[in-house]
């Protein structure tokens, strides 16, 4: 049962704070505008963007873009399923993040599976780190209505549980190929990494805990001072925002078990792709391709969308089960495909909105 005096506190904890003016301080000096940080990053990101794709490039030269694009060319029109297959595991994320608000902002679905939608599609096909899709995320729940406090802890907790549920999918992953009797390097070398990856979860975590966002929402204001047009002048009260959702343990098991559901479903475009390329194996097989495979990308988080290292991934674990390399290259390029195929009508949509929205402030 929903506690009002709950939900009011975090209404309030969200309310926009009065900017200050742009480009002055307090006692009326100047300052820089903050604007020559944020393009330098965008400089280096689409630097590795443009590093990841020549790799990706030569990879497909390498193994010879006939025989690439022959592989590709068997499965024909059967890869607009694999893209349609995407849309389970789309609704699944979707109701994940619905579940963590449906005490505080309740909304329909509708409005989580298309601003999921946006998010996916900013993450895999935007030159930036594979964060800014949560970013552009709490942006349009906003413009239906949630606070950005709100919006912010939301995507927080929800990207926070997506992170820990892949982890489990990997190990899982990793525990069918062990169990397959495929010891050799490349399962040492993922099983250290696992390793070495939990006291870093685990610190995240827990710096969510300790007030790691208390400081986060410093730096935006100061942020929101400079740029006052994105937005994060109403982020106060972020990290009580993100301990209220924590505090509803049911929501988030629920979310949890939706995002882990989630990671099953999309195994099943690795072996329907794989399928449809005349090279079948078993459900269990893709999730191992697909657990490990995701692993390797987000280890290459530096790099926008882990271009060339997921293409990399696939052609060596694809090897442990007797797939040329060439056809593990060709499942990686059939799910940039999808990515494509789905996230490109997404960054058309997503402009509209930040203009609606920009139009009805004025």
């Amino acid at each position: 049962m929903n506690d009002p005096n709950r939900r009011t506190a975090m209404t309030a904890s969200g309310d926009y704070a009065t900017p200050a003016v742009p480009g002055s301080t307090p006692n009326g000096g100047s300052r820089p505008t903050g604007a020559a940080l944020p393009r330098r990053l965008s400089i280096k990101f689409g630097l590795a963007a443009a590093a990841g794709l020549l790799v990706v490039i030569g990879l497909v030269v390498h193994q010879g873009l006939l025989q690439v694009g022959e592989t590709l060319g068997r499965a024909g029109w059967g890869l607009g399923l694999v893209c349609l297959l995407h849309l389970p595991p789309l609704v699944c994320s979707s109701l994940a993040w619905r579940v963590l608000l449906s005490r505080h902002w309740p909304k329909a679905t509708w409005l989580f599976i298309g601003t999921r939608w946006i998010r996916e599609a900013v993450n895999t096909l935007l030159p930036v780190a594979q964060i800014g899709g949560e970013v552009a995320g709490a942006r349009v729940l906003t413009f239906y209505g949630a606070s950005p406090a709100l919006g912010g802890a939301s995507v927080v907790v929800d990207l926070t549980l997506e992170v820990l549920t892949q982890f489990v999918f990997t190990l899982l992953g990793l525990a069918f190929l062990v169990g397959s009797g495929r010891y050799d390097g490349t399962v040492q070398a993922l099983a250290i990494g696992l390793v070495t990856v939990v006291p870093m979860l685990l610190g995240f975590v827990l710096a969510q805990r300790w007030g790691l966002f208390g400081l986060l929402e410093r730096l935006l204001r100061r942020i929101a001072d400079k740029r006052p047009g994105l937005g994060f002048a109403g982020l106060t009260g972020l990290h009580d925002a993100i301990q209220e959702l924590y505090g509803h343990f049911r929501s988030v098991v629920s979310s949890g078990s939706l995002h882990l559901l989630s990671w099953l479903l999309t195994s099943a475009e690795v072996w329907l792709a794989l399928l449809l390329m005349g090279h079948p194996v078993s459900f269990q097989q893709a999730l191992v391709l697909l657990s490990l495979g995701h692993a390797i990308r987000s280890a290459a988080f530096l790099i926008p969308s882990g271009l060339g290292a997921q293409e990399a991934g696939f052609m060596v674990l694809g090897a442990m089960y007797g797939l040329p390399p060439g056809v593990g290259l060709a499942v990686s390029l059939a799910i940039r495909l999808r990515e494509v195929v789905l996230g490109v009508p997404a960054l058309v949509v997503w402009p509209f909105l930040e203009g609606r929205q920009v139009l009805a402030n004025r």
